[in-house]
């Protein structure tokens, strides 16, 4: 499958059981005109759609824009990358860069980062950047190796 619109159609025909173009439309909040645009490669699938095939049916971004990777993730990673998209707020070409080149152990430690500067944000405190500052050997995020000067 070499383009978006083969692996939607293939998600439709195998994944969801050969259903019709407007039933797959419903479940993607579209008509089936949408659909055979997105199945002809004449219009890409929207972020919605891609969401919800991510977050409901543990479908893989990355599989459809690209065919990188498996079709199907698992629940705790679909859950992981759509905490991502939430807190990110990313368009679809940096989230498939943002999955390709980022091990699973780096995604927890964004949104680990991520959540913490919403949480402080709406307390009014200042954001400690999660930088490592070079300068150290311990690899001291810089907001601490200013505070141990």
């Amino acid at each position: 499958m070499e383009t978006i619109g083969s692996r939607m159609k293939h998600l439709r025909l195998v994944d969801f059981k050969g259903i019709s173009q407007g039933k797959f439309g419903e479940i993607l909040g579209v008509g089936h005109g949408s659909i055979n645009k997105i199945e002809y490669d004449k219009h890409p699938p929207t972020s919605q759609m891609l969401k919800k095939l991510l977050d409901e049916y543990q479908i893989s971004t990355d599989w459809i824009l690209s065919g990188i990777g498996d079709k199907k993730i698992d629940a705790d990673k679909a859950k992981l990358l759509a905490e991502i998209d939430r807190l990110t707020r990313i368009n679809n070409s940096q989230r498939t860069l943002l999955h390709e080149y980022m091990n699973e152990e780096t995604i927890k430690k964004l949104v680990a980062t991520e959540y913490s500067r919403s949480c402080l944000e709406k307390v009014g405190e200042e954001y400690p950047s999660p930088v490592l500052f070079e300068g150290t050997n311990s690899g001291a995020s810089a907001y601490e190796y200013a505070q141990s000067a």
